[in-house]
């Protein structure tokens, strides 16, 4: 259709239209489909950045995006209504809020060149069973904000690879948990998974990397030295500190041990 520029709230609670040619688009402005009724978008490379609330509590149900999409703005899919979703290998960057409570379920996969994760990024998606985080390239370090999978209470599998940065209440009511591979731990808050404590039995495993020289000592405060538990029982209780006695541990780098 030969349109480069959507601007804000162009479409805002529009309930008319189901579909629209992104084809060639360069920009799209905040809010520009929210509330309204399209039902897909195919998102072409060409638009490298998804802005705030760009399909917020709309009724999309399908989303493809293309090579060369970069970031995913705050709150930009919230409330919709996926099923599967495929990010694509380009994307950097996923906001807050930016996929909660949009129904996505079965096997999600984060790809190797996202290193943010935002808070709140994927809460209430009760579908989700399995995350898989492929190691960040280049050995860069991803971070996993506050909450990014809270309230995803069918959630069994977690496994990440690389360098991570470890939130707050990561994993909150996260109730069918059963086994979580922190990769290599390069910050933890250790309310990761606070509220988990009497669905401990549960657990089949619980492992980080701790064969890694760049994961055996940490610090916590002005404290170094501190070493991270193996066991099931004592790691998880470590990491289900209230938020607010939780602390840090942070990976000191083999150059500083």
């Amino acid at each position: 259709n030969g349109v480069k520029t959507i601007e804000k709230k162009a479409f805002y609670r529009n309930e008319y239209i189901r579909n629209f040619n992104f084809e060639g688009l360069t920009s799209l402005g905040v809010s520009a489909f929210e509330e309204s009724s399209i039902g897909s978008a195919i998102i072409p490379g060409t638009l490298t950045a998804i802005p705030e609330k760009a399909f917020y509590n709309s009724s999309l149900g399908y989303l493809s995006l293309g090579e060369g999409v970069k970031s995913i703005g705050n709150s930009a899919f919230m409330q919709c209504s996926f099923g599967t979703v495929n990010l694509g290998t380009t994307l950097t960057s996923i906001g807050n809020n930016a996929f909660d409570s949009s129904g996505i379920s079965g096997a999600l996969t984060i790809p190797a060149n996202v290193t943010y994760i935002g808070n709140h990024a994927f809460a209430t998606n009760q579908g989700i069973s399995k995350v898989v985080m492929v190691a960040p390239e280049d050995n860069k370090i991803r971070t996993v904000g506050e909450g990014a999978f809270l309230d995803c209470s069918y959630l069994n599998t977690v496994s990440a690879d690389g360098l991570t940065n470890w939130g707050a209440v990561v994993f909150e009511r996260c109730y069918s948990l059963k086994t979580i591979d922190f990769g290599i731990i390069n910050k933890i808050n250790t309310s990761v998974l606070v509220g988990m404590w009497d669905y401990r039995n549960q657990f089949e495993s619980i492992t980080y990397d701790n064969n890694a020289d760049n994961t055996k000592s940490f610090k916590v405060g002005n404290q170094t030295g501190k070493k991270l538990p193996s066991s099931i029982t004592d790691l998880l209780q470590l990491l289900i500190s209230e938020k607010a006695s939780a602390s840090v541990y942070e990976r000191i780098a083999p150059d500083a041990q």
